[in-house]
């Protein structure tokens, strides 16, 4: 669901509906697509990854891109509730990369491919 919660922006949670970017890529559809499922471990998510990159030359996509809610889910509750919230969102997302690089060098992949890491979200905690 496309919805923010962002007390700089509004007290109240909204819902973004259609942006207008909505569809604007309307080349190939992509080889593999998982829809997006609130809810699933880190871990899941990675392990996935692994499984397209292991694959075949003629069947591994030549892009991955993973989306973990976290922490950015967390990040934007309000102050009160945030600290230790936020805190066990960055140890699972730390634990749920480490475990994946820990996995991709014993398939001896990791040095052939190229990872961009990137959050964003509430800076402020």
């Amino acid at each position: 669901a496309n919805t923010l919660y962002d007390l700089n922006v509004s007290s109240q949670k909204e819902n973004l509906g259609k942006s207008l970017l909505d569809g604007f890529y309307t080349k190939e559809p992509p080889h593999y697509m998982v829809p997006f499922t609130e809810g699933i471990h880190p871990n899941e998510k990675l392990d996935q990854a692994l499984e397209w990159l292991k694959l075949d030359d003629d069947k591994r996509p030549g892009l991955i891109m993973v989306y973990i809610i976290e922490p950015d889910h967390t990040g934007h509750l309000r102050m009160g509730e945030k600290g230790k919230k936020l805190d066990d969102a960055l140890v699972l997302v730390e634990k749920a990369l480490q475990n994946f690089f820990a996995k991709l060098r014993a398939q001896n992949i990791l040095e052939c491919v190229n990872i961009l890491i990137i959050c964003f979200g509430p800076a402020s905690a």
